[in-house]
This record gives structure tokens, sequence and C-alpha cells, in this order.
């Protein structure tokens, strides 16, 4: 029942019963303002309204199979990347393989005439290496130190640049670390330790020796990963360290160098 009819209704018994003169006129100038009822047949547009229902339900049913299926491929997409010892993983643009590394017991013998430098920031790189040799390197990584310490040996003119560090906090000791040591004459620099295996890994087209070492820390922080990189990109010879990094950025940082 409409409102219109509701309305008629209840003037109609007030008007049987005891009211004041005059109301039969009052009565009928109410139902004159009253507008007329529109859309009282309902009885079609509910089963349109139904059919339509149904049909944006099987829509809908879509709609998230599709969302289920893009979500699942999402995750799948962001599954972390797992790097174990001795371990070969599938990259996307190559294969890592990781080599165990270890302190070696070869002692570096330096050039009488080997010169110490010292750059107050990257730009003083670029006329030694004819570049920036660091890469641009995941977001919070900042320099560790306000000087870069290196060595220029006459003999051969070669130049090393000996752990440039970067962390997320210089002021934290177990923070997030990346050192770089380098080498201008397109040559692996000196380093203190030797991969347990010769096994290469490549990358993008570029041969990288990969190694990784696990440490249990001795203040409680858990386990942490340090992993060892060395190759030749751009003529400039590499050796990068990374501790308490994650794996995803590890990779990043080496694709980085490779495309100098």
């Amino acid at each position: 029942m409409n409102g219109r009819k509701r309305i008629e209704r209840k003037l109609a018994g007030m008007a049987r019963g005891e009211t004041p003169d005059g109301w039969a006129a009052l009565r009928a100038k109410a139902l004159e303002a009253m507008p007329e009822p529109v859309g009282t047949e309902r009885k079609a547009p509910m089963m349109n309204r139904r059919r339509t229902w149904i049909l944006a339900g099987s829509g809908a049913a879509a709609v998230v199979a599709v969302a289920a299926v893009s979500i699942a491929l999402l995750l799948q997409a962001a599954a972390p990347l797992a790097l174990t010892p001795g371990g070969t993983v599938k990259v996307p643009g190559g294969t890592l393989v990781l080599n165990g590394v270890t302190a070696s017991t070869l002692k570096i013998g330096m050039p009488p005439d080997a010169e110490t430098v010292s750059c107050n920031s990257t730009e003083e790189l670029v006329p030694l290496f004819g570049r920036d040799p660091i890469p641009t390197l995941p977001k919070g990584f900042v320099r560790d130190a306000a000087t870069i310490d290196g060595m220029l040996f006459r003999t051969g003119s070669v130049f090393l640049m000996n752990g440039i560090s970067y962390s997320t906090d210089p002021e934290d000791p177990y923070a997030p670390r990346v050192y770089f040591d380098l080498n201008d004459q397109g040559e692996l620099p000196l380093m203190d330790c030797r991969f347990t295996s010769e096994s290469p890994s490549t990358l993008d087209g570029v041969e990288v020796m990969v190694g990784m070492q696990t440490f249990d820390d001795d203040d409680g922080k858990g386990a942490y990963d340090v992993y060892t990189a060395t190759l030749v990109a751009g003529d400039v010879g590499y050796r990068i360290r990374t501790v308490r990094v994650s794996a995803e950025d590890f990779l990043a940082i080496l694709r980085a160098t490779i495309q100098g």
C-alpha cells in the first residue's frame, strides 16, 4: 500500500468519527495537495531487478576469481630470494653459485714506493677511475666514513681503494653494511680471503665469483649472512662484501655494479 492510500484511509476514519466543523473541506484540500502515486505496478520491475542481480553476481564472481589469481601471482613473484652456502639459484639474467669463503693465509706485499692517499668524496674518484665506480645502492645506504683511503702503487700505476663503507646507520654497528674494494687497472683488488671453490656465477652476461658465509652473533643478535663477490665491470675491478644485507639487496648491488 502506497503512502497516499494510507493517508486517505486515515483521513476517512477521522471523518467518520467526531471531528470539528469543516473537516470535509479540510480533507479535500489535503488530498488535492498530495502528489499522485507513481510506479504502482511493481511486479515487472522486481523481476528485472532480480535478473540484473543474478548477472551482477556472475560478473562479481569472475572478478573475484581474476583477483585471486593475480594475488597468487604477486605473492609468488614477491617470494624472498633464497641463497644458501654451497647452493645454486637461478635469477633473472643468470645463475648464482654460492661458494664458501675463508680467510687467506697469504701476505700482501706492498712496493716500497707505494703512496697512501685519501679522498673526501666519491666525486674525487671520477678522475682516478674515469667515472664514479660506486654503483647506485638500495635506498637508505649512506657512506660510513668522512674520508676514503687508498693506495697508489707507483710500480705498474695500480690505484687501490680499500674498504669504502656504506651502511643504513653509521652509528649502529649491527646495521646492514656494504664494502667496496676497487682496482683501476681492470684487475681484481687484493683480497684477504679466498673462495673455497672456483665455481663462477653469471649475471647479465658478466662472470662473477660469489661467496657466502653465515655467522652467529656473539651478542645474541642472531645469525647473519655475509656475501662476497668479485668481478670486473667497466675496466674497474671490484671486491664487494655485504654484511646483514638481504639477498635481494645484494643482487641489486651486483646488477648496479655491472651496469656501471
